[in-house]
């Protein structure tokens, strides 16, 4: 399934981009990242234009190459020394629990978040993620396993 013009692009966009963005600002944490992280993710699909035996095909490339720019960016000369427009600092006496939960999963490495969205938020079983990132599911589980760990300790600490 290869795309073939404009309106196949346009469509494969509209139906992934939340999932691309949601993704990608879990690992940037933040929005600005993210939209570019997006815009790179999906340019690069229209120049290769990959054919793919079926549309979770098309869904696993565009999450792997999502990864695989989000990890990009962080070894970028500009992201090693500076960090701006971080969109995770709140800092108020009366947070609301969805920004608490928010500001611990701002807290957690990029890969932990990323574990954690696309288990809870994606509904990804870990089977799937263990493809889609090159690893043993065994592994996923344990890393994942550490990482809810982590941010119960975020939670906890903010409370």
């Amino acid at each position: 399934m290869q795309l073939r013009g404009s309106a196949d692009v346009r469509r494969v966009m509209e139906l992934y981009t939340p999932l691309i963005y949601r993704l990608a600002y879990a690992r940037t944490g933040n929005h600005s990242d993210a939209e570019d992280v997006c815009q790179e993710v999906f340019l690069s699909l229209a120049r290769k234009n990959p054919d793919f035996a079926a549309e979770e095909n098309r869904r696993a490339w565009l999450i792997r190459a999502t990864l695989n720019r989000t990890a990009s960016l962080w070894r970028t000369p500009w992201k090693r020394r500076v960090a701006l427009g971080d969109d995770s600092a709140r800092h108020r006496a009366d947070v609301h629990p969805d920004e608490a939960l928010a500001d611990a999963l701002a807290a957690l490495s990029g890969d932990d978040r990323a574990l954690i969205h696309l288990f809870y938020f994606e509904g990804f079983k870990t089977e799937e993620i263990a493809t889609l990132l090159g690893r043993k599911p065994a592994t996923v589980r344990t890393q994942l396993l550490r990482a809810r760990r982590r941010l119960k300790a975020q939670l906890t600490e903010e409370v």
